[in-house]
């Protein structure tokens, strides 16, 4: 019995993608990437705005699921002082054409907000700096430029929005 309690708690903790929105006192890691016209964004451009740093790639089936996702918030948000910050771990090994597969999946997921990458996969320096281990990652941020979610799940980040964003409009 101990050993399947110890079991299912191990589960539940690793499994557990709700994210944590507590107020963080961390102020977000600035990063510049080039975007898909090899321009340099960076975190600061975001300034005054609550950002999703939403971290994916073209070959990951989960992320692009939730790609469809963020576009549906994202037209809700957009007006409203959010932005999405999309961040490619594209640039695996197995990928011959990476910068092409970013390129189509940016198109074909109709994402219109920024994306960045090295095309350097997992080897990108946002890994460690943001811990990211597993993708779909996103990390929000709020007006400050305070990490105040990561490893936010989508209806945990429209709860956040309505809560933050709504907030703001009164």
């Amino acid at each position: 019995m101990k050993k399947i309690l110890v079991f299912l708690s191990f589960i539940f903790f690793s499994c557990n993608q709700s994210g944590n929105t507590s107020n963080y006192d961390n102020q977000a890691p600035e990063f510049s990437l080039p975007d898909i016209n090899n321009e340099k964004v960076s975190l600061s451009d975001f300034n005054g705005k609550v950002v999703l740093i939403d971290f994916w790639a073209s070959w990951c089936r989960p992320c692009r699921s939730a790609n469809k996702k963020l576009v549906k918030l994202y037209e809700k948000y957009r007006t409203k002082d959010f932005e999405i910050l999309g961040v490619s771990l594209d640039g695996i090994n197995s990928q011959k054409k990476a910068s092409q597969d970013w390129i189509n999946a940016i198109e074909e997921d109709e994402l219109i907000w920024t994306n960045v990458s090295e095309l350097n996969g997992w080897g990108t320096y946002l890994v460690d700096l943001y811990n990211v281990r597993s993708i779909p990652h996103a990390v929000l941020i709020d007006k400050n430029g305070k990490i105040i979610a990561e490893k936010i799940s989508i209806k945990t980040l429209e709860k956040e929005l309505e809560k933050i964003l709504d907030a703001n409009q009164n």
